[in-house]
């Protein structure tokens, strides 16, 4: 995941009983005061967010889905949600669910990080949909939140946006910026070599590429990148001249 998103990581693998367990389980307050609710929601969330990362999403979705119930006014529940919708593959959900995590995000105890987060995942989302004006008007608004740590991704983001619209020189500012604020991570350097070579360079695509081994690419993307290199060489070797 992209740096702001604030899953934490399960310490250890939770029996199936206990995943399945709702949020009676996890002594969540009735009407108790303010500091007993955000300690009992802090208490909460990792025994929802130990399930998602165990790869258990249903039984993610109903824990967080009771505590957004119960903690109406927070957004971590919602970025749960939103969380749970992107691992099934429903980006249109989980866009909704981080937008409602994103207007909730001033009663966070961080709110400007809150807020920055959802937004960030609300413009993955709507590029996971195709919508690159959507997800451009997102990042827009991660930046104007205060989201400045994830400066290197609202920059991914807006590059990716232009290579959706084929604005091949808005999209290779935006990568060598996301590049320089990332100290070139492999994600945003994967996205580059895609950009180049959708943008018909193979060459620059191949020799991107080229700079690093396997073992560089994460999420098994070499081989994917190599493809889509040669199908970029091809799809010029066959194109008509100008």
């Amino acid at each position: 995941m992209t740096p702001g998103t604030r899953l934490r990581a399960a310490a250890a693998c939770l029996a199936a009983a206990a995943l399945a367990a709702c949020a009676a389980a996890t002594g969540i307050p009735g009407d108790s005061g303010g500091d007993d609710r955000r300690a009992a929601l802090r208490g909460a969330l990792p025994v929802a967010d130990a399930a998602l990362n165990a790869g258990q999403t249903a039984a993610a979705r109903r824990l967080y889905g009771s505590l957004a119930e119960h903690f109406a006014d927070a957004p971590e529940p919602r970025l749960g949600l939103a969380y749970a919708a992107l691992r099934d593959g429903d980006p249109k959900a989980a866009e909704t669910r981080f937008l409602q995590a994103a207007e909730r995000a001033g009663a966070a105890e961080n709110a400007p990080l809150a807020r920055a987060e959802a937004l960030l995942g609300a413009g993955r989302a709507a590029l996971a949909l195709g919508a690159p004006r959507r997800a451009r008007a997102h990042f827009t608004q991660t930046a104007d939140a205060g989201g400045e740590a994830a400066a290197a991704w609202i920059a991914n983001g807006l590059a990716v946006a232009a290579t959706l619209e084929r604005d091949w020189p808005a999209a290779a500012a935006a990568f060598d910026r996301a590049l320089r604020l990332s100290s070139g991570h492999p994600r945003i350097a994967a996205n580059r070599v895609r950009m180049l070579a959708a943008a018909g360079r193979p060459g620059e695509a191949a020799r991107a590429f080229a700079q690093h081994d396997a073992s560089f690419w994460m999420d098994g993307a070499a081989a994917a990148l190599a493809e889509a290199i040669a199908a970029a060489r091809r799809a010029r070797a066959t194109s008509p001249p100008p």
